[in-house]
């Protein structure tokens, strides 16, 4: 997947920041749609180009994976010349908080599901750091 054109996203809310990477809630500037930008801030350092060199692998390797219940970048771009991925903003509602008790309670059913949906990830090429249940 390429880079898209730079874009000016409406930053909203920082959701969490872990270097060199922030998480915020957006607004797309020509859709006005919500979504969700993991943002790479960059900064010209070799570390900066590394991350932003996995950055670009994932994002390709997202471009493989054809299933509905995977939520992947759906776009590549550049704000204020920090590297961007793109993702569909999910509201609360489409959330449910994974507790100990939940998942003690579903743990045979679940564990085959994660286990195939891990299996099939490895395959893309993905790893763990690229995954979120």
């Amino acid at each position: 997947m390429p880079v898209s054109r730079s874009c000016q996203y409406e930053l909203q809310s920082l959701l969490s920041a872990h270097p060199p990477f922030e998480v915020w809630r957006a607004r797309h500037p020509l859709t006005g749609s919500t979504c969700l930008l993991k943002l790479l801030k960059q900064d010209g350092s070799p570390e900066s180009k590394a991350a932003s060199d996995l950055v670009i692998a994932a994002v390709n390797r997202h471009a493989m994976i054809r299933n509905r219940r995977i939520i992947t970048a759906r776009r590549l771009a550049s704000h204020n010349g920090n590297l961007v991925l793109e993702y569909p903003f999910l509201e609360g509602g489409d959330w449910r908080p994974v507790t100990p008790t939940l998942l003690a309670q579903h743990w045979y059913q679940l564990i085959g599901q994660i286990a195939l949906a891990v299996d099939y990830l490895h395959l893309r090429g993905l790893v763990h750091g690229d995954l979120k249940l």
